[in-house]
């Protein structure tokens, strides 16, 4: 049994779960609400704001966000974020430069892994300038919570000639991030906005659980390798719990995490 090759597999699934995690918003929706008004300028507000991030389809994420602007300084909002399942995007661009593997078979296997996430994020904005009402700069601490899911992660190997065996991995992770947001929003015009968010730093908990199947049993002595590998594989603040036995094999980490959120969005009020 190759147990450097699994723990190579299991060590880049985690890796990928760890980047993920920092994907970008794609689709926001906003709400403008506002106290009642008495100028003629403060009357043509808009109360609600849809936006289409413009940035994040190129991750193949949607989101939904909600706005509701309390009053001239003050708002909340609520977004909603998916991505469906698939290929990890541009892993052909990235692959060699970011797991320096020449092992086709390492290779083919990730490139036909699946993934998908969902996510949902609260914000609290203080526009700071003097027109507000969801315009202006922005200052917003963020909590966001992320679930990542990976499947169809499969290694084949041949350790015994004539004799094709193979690993499947599949997993998932699950992280509660808060950090603070600044941001601009304009008005074009009656009904169109421009929202940009420049600067979200993102630190939280995380845990995530990976665990592989293989298609035949394990030697003992391949059991006891692959589990002292995994238990001696150091990664700062985090805490692990490994599992191996004949069949299978899991890992689940628990620990701090860091992300960070930008984009760019197009919005029309009404």
């Amino acid at each position: 049994m190759k147990s450097d090759k699994i723990l190579l597999s299991i060590t880049l699934c985690i890796w990928l779960y760890v980047s993920a995690s920092a994907q970008t918003d794609t689709i926001a929706v906003a709400d403008t609400t506002f106290q009642p008004v008495q100028s003629a300028e403060q009357a043509e507000l808009k109360m609600n704001i849809i936006k289409l991030n413009l940035i994040s389809p190129i991750f193949l994420n949607f989101s939904l966000q909600y706005e509701r602007v309390i009053n001239k300084f003050l708002s909340a909002t609520l977004t909603g974020r998916f991505m469906p399942t698939s290929s990890v995007p541009y892993i052909n661009s990235f692959y060699n430069k970011i797991f320096g593997s020449d092992d086709p078979a390492i290779e083919e296997a990730f490139k036909e892994m699946k993934i998908s996430n969902y996510g949902a994020s609260v914000e609290l904005r203080f526009y700071v300038g003097k027109k507000g009402y969801g315009k202006g700069f922005y200052i917003a601490p963020a909590y966001r919570f992320s679930r990542i899911e990976m499947s169809h992660l499969i290694f084949v190997y041949d350790d015994y000639p004539g004799a094709e065996e193979s690993l499947t991995f599949s997993g998932h992770s699950n992280a509660n991030y808060g950090g603070l947001m600044l941001g601009a929003q304009w008005f074009l015009g009656k009904h169109l906005t421009l929202d940009w968010w420049f600067f979200g730093p993102l630190a939280g908990y995380q845990n995530a659980s990976v665990s592989a199947v293989s298609s035949m049993p394990l030697s003992s002595d391949d059991q006891q390798v692959l589990k002292t590998k995994l238990e001696d594989w150091d990664m700062p603040l985090t805490e692990k719990n490994v599992y191996v036995d004949s069949q299978s094999a899991s890992l689940d980490l628990y620990g701090w995490m860091f992300g960070y959120n930008f984009g760019l969005a197009l919005g029309f009020r009404f």
